[in-house]
């Protein structure tokens, strides 16, 4: 599955008048019977939300005060993750007369109180944002959002931002949204949420929450493939060549000194740029020490499985698998154990790929995605697919990884490939 995660905002979007009607609640529990995992962010204080939302048992990390604080339900742990405003400014909030509510790390209020919060936080000089949530002014230090803290409840998970979907309608919500692999606007959401979105469900409020929930468990939105998440692979003429970020497999193949490690180096930096996991498999120790990954396995120490997948659990890791230490006779058994086979993967057709790798390829430097002579497939198409609720062999802690097998030589020329795909990179 691709979308393990659903990210979404509580007033508005699951919320109507601030109460979530019971066949929202029931659309929550299938959700979370699917397997998958959901995430509630709002800028509500913590107790607040408790006092008139009774489930958030319903989910495995509730963000509150718009990013400055992490609780998990499940063991009622609560991390704050920014300071507390100081007393300074609460004192001259109060002085001016202005209505203020205090949460570990937020100070709300209601507008037209930002012009007085404003020239408070000028006059003291203080490093603080305010933030707009329709008639909700908000204050908090800078850089706590949203998006900050589903950041930080990924991380608990172990899981990718490009395994969540997202859905919100307010101003507040952008971060969160744009972060998301998948952003989604309610039908009453604000224009510029619907603007930036993906794509509008058909209803408001928790019924559009609702409606989306359904497509994601009918076939994980396979029909909503966000564009913007496009990977730039080159051009041609004026015209950019670009591969979806999901369930794609390249062959890149060609002559001797034809560009095809520039291309695998360059599109392994967009990859890695992207956040996106890369698991690089390495015949012949041509990528050790590529910026930004780790290596595993050198001329005297063959890579260890189990070393393998615990760097993949950690969600910003990239790896390259050194095979130079494995006899090339070895090798087709290390893939066997390290890339199991899918669901319904054909015998025949995995050993005709472990006999295709002991031949060698016949020209290609650098192979995406044929099988195991160069693996360049997404690396959840070799893993069995377990749920997204543990770590499992063959696949890191989430499923946005990309594995490639190269046997390039040369990685030369890579930037000017990359800057040609930025230029590339679609838009909304």
């Amino acid at each position: 599955m691709r979308y393990v995660v659903l990210a979404s905002d509580y007033d508005g979007t699951l919320a109507h008048d601030g109460a979530v009607p019971e066949e929202i609640v029931h659309a929550l529990e299938r959700f979370r019977q699917s397997g998958r995992k959901l995430i509630l962010l709002t800028g509500r204080v913590l107790a607040d939300l408790q006092s008139v939302f009774p489930r958030s048992d319903l989910f495995d990390c509730i963000v509150a005060e718009n990013g400055a604080v992490l609780y998990k339900p499940g063991t009622h742990e609560s991390q704050v993750l920014a300071p507390p405003p100081k007393q300074s400014f609460l004192d001259a909030l109060k002085q001016r007369g202005v209505p203020i509510g205090v949460g570990d790390a937020i100070v709300a209020t209601w507008h037209p109180q930002e012009t007085a919060v404003l020239e408070i936080i000028r006059d003291l000089g203080l490093e603080l944002q305010v933030i707009f949530n329709k008639g909700a002014v908000m204050v908090l230090p800078s850089g706590i959002n949203k998006r900050s803290g589903l950041d930080a409840a990924l991380d608990v998970l172990g899981i990718s931002e490009h395994n969540v979907v997202g859905v919100g309608d307010a101003e507040n919500d952008h971060a969160f949204l744009e972060f998301c692999e998948c952003s989604v606007a309610v039908a009453n959401a604000h224009p510029a949420v619907k603007d930036t979105a993906d794509f509008t469900t058909k209803a408001d409020h928790g019924t559009g929450a609702e409606e989306l929930i359904e497509m994601i468990l009918k076939d994980d939105l396979a029909e909503q493939c966000p564009p913007r998440r496009a990977i730039p692979v080159g051009r041609e003429g004026k015209s950019y060549i670009c591969v979806p970020a999901y369930g794609s497999s390249l062959l890149v193949s060609g002559a001797s000194a034809s560009g095809k490690s520039t291309l695998t180096a360059g599109l392994l930096e967009i990859l890695i740029e992207r956040r996106y996991q890369v698991c690089l498999i390495d015949p012949e120790g041509d990528y050790e020490g590529f910026l930004g990954t780790v290596t595993v396995g050198d001329e005297k120490h063959p890579p260890a499985i189990d070393e393998i997948l615990q760097i993949l659990q950690k969600r910003a890791s990239q790896i390259i698998v050194n095979l130079i230490g494995i006899a090339v006779a070895e090798r087709p058994a290390f893939f066997a154990r390290l890339l199991p086979p899918p669901p319904g993967d054909a015998p025949a057709n995995r050993s005709a790929a472990l006999d295709h790798y002991r031949r060698g390829a016949p020209s290609a430097d650098a192979r995406l995605g044929a099988g195991f002579g160069g693996v360049g497939r997404r690396t959840e198409e070799h893993g069995a697919d377990h749920g997204p609720s543990r770590p499992h062999r063959g696949r890191g802690a989430q499923d946005s990884g990309w594995g490639v097998c190269s046997r390039a030589r040369s990685r030369k020329g890579a930037g000017g490939f990359r800057q040609g795909c930025r230029n590339s990179e679609p838009r909304n």
